[in-house]
This record gives C-alpha cells, structure tokens and sequence, in this order.
C-alpha cells in the first residue's frame, strides 16, 4: 500500500517511476501540492519523466493540472507526449472545461491554448478561437489564430477566417488544406472573395 509521503519527499521527485507515483498520491486530493510537484516534471529534461508527468496531471483533481501539463510543449513533443496529452484533456475536460469557458484558467502562452482547443473536444472552441481574434493584437499572432481556426472551425468559422485573411497567403494555405474545409461546404463566400479578386487586398504570394 501507498502512504502519503512526507513534505521533504518534493525534493527527490526526479524520475519517471517517481513521476508515475505521485500521479497515484495525487488522486481523489490526497497529496494537497501536486501541483507544485508536478511543475519540475513538467519541464523536465527527459521526455520520460514528461510524459509521465502528463499523465500524472490527469490523476490531480484540479482544473489548473492542465496548465501544468501544456509546459511539457515547451521541450521536445513527440507523437507519444501528444497522444497521452489528448487522452488527459479527455479524461479530465469536466474539471478544466468550465473553467476555461468561464475565463477562470489562464494559459502563459497562445501556443498552450492553442493546443488546448485544438485537441480537447471543447464544443466552445471554435467560439474562443474567434474571441481572441475580434480581441485583436498584432498581425503575426492574429495569424496564427486565424491558421488553427481555418484547422478546426465548423462552416460558419471557415467563412470567419475567409472574411478576414482572404490576403494572407499562410491562412489561404492552412483553409486549403484543412479537414474543416472538407467537410463544410463554404457557401455564399463570393463577398468575403471579391476583395481579393477585385485586387483590394493585397495579393496572396502562393
């Protein structure tokens, strides 16, 4: 049997076994700061320890364990860390999903929500996608909103991309190539491609 280990134990947390225990303690709350254990696992330089550290995070019953796991992005990511990332964000989307729609759980980085959306099954998705993009900022950040909506969006999110990056050649490609596109048909886009046919907005270098 498992008993909860003593505080000074945080220190020593530097293996993928260990990794794997903590996930074990950290169920139902019985281990209080998992998530300060977790962080270090999270950033750690063996992809072992990382991945375990993912799967740890879908034991912790916080919502802000996600926020934790989505660091193990900042390192290598390999098809391993994205499969056991995906399972997580299913398995614990009824603790992070509200908060997330709420506005409660804040990510330190776009690429961090980015994967979060793109990769959680959040029927909201689409709709936070566009909010960041009508919020505004600079041209390569709303790029690349605009790239993982034209990725995931239903029907009337591909119009929203088209109607607003009919000029950007990286957009146009990632609208292209999308599975969204594939399965929506776009109709009534003439008015959002008459700009662009008509030479109004700058030309698309493809």
């Amino acid at each position: 049997a498992y008993e909860i280990p003593k505080r000074d134990w945080s220190s020593d947390v530097c293996s993928s076994d260990l990794t794997r225990t903590l996930s074990i303690w950290a169920r139902d709350g019985a281990l209080p700061d998992a998530l300060a254990l977790l962080e270090p696992q999270a950033a750690d330089e063996d992809p072992v320890v990382r991945l375990e550290a993912i799967v740890a995070a879908s034991y912790v019953p916080d919502a802000r364990a996600i926020n934790v796991a989505v660091r193990t992005l900042d390192r290598t990511f390999g098809p391993y860390h994205e499969h056991a990332f995906t399972k997580t964000l299913a398995a614990t989307r009824s603790r992070w999903a509200p908060a997330l729609t709420a506005g409660a759980l804040r990510f330190d980085r776009d690429e961090h929500l980015l994967f979060v959306l793109r990769n959680g099954g959040l029927d909201q998705a689409g709709e936070l996608m566009r909010r960041h993009i009508e919020a505004g900022g600079d041209v390569a950040r709303q790029a690349a909103w605009l790239r993982a909506l034209a990725t995931t969006g239903n029907a009337d999110d591909l119009r929203f991309v088209l109607e607003r990056a009919a000029g950007d050649a990286a957009v146009l490609r990632a609208l292209a190539d999308s599975p969204a596109s594939r399965r929506h048909r776009l109709r009534d886009t003439a008015p959002a491609l008459e700009p662009l046919i008509r030479g109004e907005i700058g030309r698309a270098d493809v």
